[in-house]
């Protein structure tokens, strides 16, 4: 599933942001961090609930072509 392998990536990558820019504002207090942080946990949520969009839906999909070959196995 190479949609799951992407998503893997892509976190990892918010992840490893969202570590960098905590060093930076622990380091500096600087508020912008802390508003970078904020939206990089945002993103972080977003692409979750993609993933778990994702997953219903090809749940769904491979239960729909299962009644379909079902289907048509009953027509011939």
């Amino acid at each position: 599933m190479s949609f799951e392998i992407d998503y893997i990536n892509r976190r990892s990558f918010i992840e490893g942001q969202l570590k960098l820019y905590k060093l930076e504002f622990i380091e500096t207090g600087n508020d912008s961090y802390l508003k970078v942080m904020n939206e990089l946990n945002e993103t972080s949520k977003f692409l979750e609930k993609c993933r778990d969009i994702m997953i219903i839906v090809h749940k769904k999909n491979k239960s729909l072509n299962i009644e379909n070959k079902k289907l048509n196995n009953i027509l011939k």
